[in-house]
């Protein structure tokens, strides 16, 4: 549900909140029109190559849907962190890009919570 939380806020063009809920892992508040902080620009700025070429991304029952969410296997015993990328399904059926986020294990156990990094939002596979 972490990862749902940042995408519905991407979705939504609601940087500020998808930066608070990677730094915090709660909503923030909705953008007022101020200025940007660094995290929420960045954010936006991952987003936009998607947004540019499919325009937005589905979060019905289907594009929330568990088959298109994938770990990377490093399931070793000492891992420090999992990567896991959900694919990003988009109305015409492309469904050729993904967000990428890293979980820190360490931190995700001392904090109580997934905590995640957005790598990347690319074409699967890049």
């Amino acid at each position: 549900t972490a990862i749902f939380g940042v995408l519905q806020d991407a979705a939504a063009h609601a940087w500020e909140s998808a930066a608070s809920r990677l730094a915090t892992g709660e909503a923030g508040a909705a953008d007022d029109g101020a200025p940007l902080s660094a995290a929420a620009r960045q954010i936006a700025a991952a987003f936009t190559p998607f947004f540019e070429a499919r325009e937005r991304f589905r979060l019905d029952a289907e594009g929330r849907s568990t088959k298109h969410t994938y770990w990377l296997d490093d399931s070793s015993a000492g891992a420090a962190e999992w990567s896991v990328a959900h694919m990003l399904i988009d109305p015409a059926g492309h469904n050729d890009w993904e967000a990428a986020f890293t979980v820190p294990l360490a931190e995700s156990r001392a904090q109580n919570r997934a905590v995640l990094r957005l790598e990347r939002i690319a074409p699967v596979g890049r």
